[in-house]
C-alpha cells in the first residue's frame, strides 16, 4: 500500500515485536546492556495511551518510505494487556482512543499477535476489514476449525459488521499435501479466500535479514508477485465493499 503512494500505519500488536523487526532498522548496540538501554528509550502503544504528555509524535516511528510509518511494538505490551484486562468496555478501547489520533493516514494495520488476547480483540472491534493469514501446511489445518470459531463467537457476542472477512493462504508449497490443502480451502471458504497464495521461498527470509519487504528486496521474484496479487486483490475487496456500502446508504464506519 505505502509503495503505490497510500499513507498507511501499522500498530505492532506482538509481543515478539515481529513487525518491529522487519520494518525498522536493527538497533546500533555494541553490548546487551545497551541494546537494552536503548529499547528502554523507545516509546510505543502503552505510553501513549496511559501516559499523561505523550503524543502520537513521541512514539511514531517512520520507516525509509515516506508513506509508511509503524508505532512499534516494545516490552510495555504486557502492560497495556493488563489494563485492558481491568477496563471496562475494553473491546472499545482502541476504537475510543486510539483511531481518532490517526486521522492523518488512510489505511491503519493492526499486526497482532498468534495468541488470543485483549489486544486482538480490541483491534478486531475497530476494524472495518479483518485478513487472517491460512498456512497451506498441517500445522494450520489442525488449528483452523477451532480459532475460526473462536472469531466467529467474538465477532456475535460484540455485535461487529466488518466490510470483510479475507483469509490469505501462505506459505503454499509445490507438494501434494499444501496443494491439497489449498484446494480444500478454496472449497470450504470460497467467499473468504483471496486466491492468491503466497508461496513459501528463500526469498522471503532474506528479505527480512536484511529489513526490506519482498516488494523491495526481490521485486523480479516469483514471491513478490505473490505478494503484490494479493495486495491488488485485497484492495479490490475493500474498495468493492466500501462502495457497495456508500451506495446502499449506510453510514460508514472510521
Amino acid at each position: 500500500l505505502a509503495l503505490n503512494g497510500i499513507k498507511t500505519v501499522v500498530v505492532g500488536l506482538d509481543t515478539q515485536c515481529s513487525i518491529t523487526n522487519v520494518a525498522l532498522p536493527a538497533p546500533e548496540a555494541s553490548s546487551l546492556e545497551e541494546l537494552k538501554e536503548l529499547r528502554k528509550l523507545r516509546g510505543g502503544l502503552y505510553h501513549l495511551l496511559e501516559q499523561d504528555g505523550v503524543d502520537l509524535s513521541d512514539v511514531i516511528m517512520h520507516t525509509d518510505l515516506p508513506t509508511l510509518d509503524l508505532i512499534p511494538e516494545t516490552g510495555h505490551l504486557g502492560k497495556l494487556e493488563r489494563v485492558l484486562d481491568q477496563a471496562v468496555g475494553r473491546e472499545q478501547y482502541f476504537s475510543k482512543k486510539l483511531i481518532p489520533l490517526l486521522s492523518e493516514y488512510e489505511v491503519v494495520i493492526f499486526d497482532n499477535s498468534p495468541a488470543w488476547n485483549h489486544l486482538v480483540k480490541a483491534s478486531l472491534a475497530c476494524a472495518t476489514t479483518v485478513i487472517s493469514p491460512v498456512g497451506c501446511d498441517a500445522g494450520t489445518i489442525d488449528v483452523l476449525e477451532s480459532n475460526m470459531e473462536t472469531v466467529k463467537a467474538f465477532k456475535e457476542n460484540a455485535e461487529l459488521d466488518w466490510r470483510n472477512f479475507l483469509m490469505l493462504p501462505t506459505l503454499i508449497e509445490p507438494n501434494k499435501l499444501s496443494q491439497q490443502i489449498y484446494a480444500g480451502y478454496l472449497t470450504q471458504f470460497p467467499e473468504y479466500i483471496i486466491p492468491h497464495p503466497i508461496r513459501r521461498a528463500v526469498v522471503g527470509q532474506e528479505a527480512q535479514v536484511v529489513r526490506k519487504s519482498v516488494l523491495e528486496y526481490g521485486p523480479n521474484s516469483q514471491l513478490a508477485s505473490d505478494y503484490y496479487n494479493a495486495i491488488c486483490a485485497i484492495w479490490n475487496r475493500i474498495c468493492d465493499s466500501q462502495t457497495e456500502e456508500l451506495n446502499g446508504g449506510s453510514k460508514a464506519r472510521n
